[in-house]
Parts: C-alpha cells; structure tokens; sequence
C-alpha cells in the first residue's frame, strides 16, 4: 500500500514539473518576443513576463516541497 501512495505523489510531482516546464517554456517565447512588441505592448509584455517568473518560482517550491516530503516517507 506503501507504493500506491508513493506513485500517487509521483504522478503529482511529474504532473507539477510539467506544468512548471510549460511556464518557463512560455515566459522564455515571451521574452524573446518582448524586444519586437510594438513600444505600446511591452509595458504589458514585462507585466506579463514578472508574473509567469513568480508562477515560475512558486511552482519550483511546490516541486522541491514534495520532493522532500516524497523522500521522509
């Protein structure tokens, strides 16, 4: 039974670093836009660029969390 609960937290871990994958996969294509975004949307570009980098960072401590929490059990 023990395993099932460690798959359990595997599959939420994979599916975690998949999602943070995605995110920093997105912030990366939008900083390489920023630079061609008329003058008009990079103010909004950036805003959109600092908030993907703290989903960024929130989701790398989730990921480091349940990986020590994998590991204590």
């Amino acid at each position: 039974m023990a395993s099932g609960s460690g798959s359990g937290k595997n599959d939420v871990t994979e599916q975690l670093v998949s999602a943070t994958l995605d995110v920093s996969r997105a912030h990366l294509a939008l900083s390489g836009m920023i630079e061609w975004a008329p003058a008009s949307l990079r103010g909004d570009a950036v805003d959109a660029l600092d908030t993907l980098e703290q989903a960024l960072s929130r989701l790398r401590e989730v990921v480091v969390q349940l990986e020590l929490l994998a590991h204590q059990t």
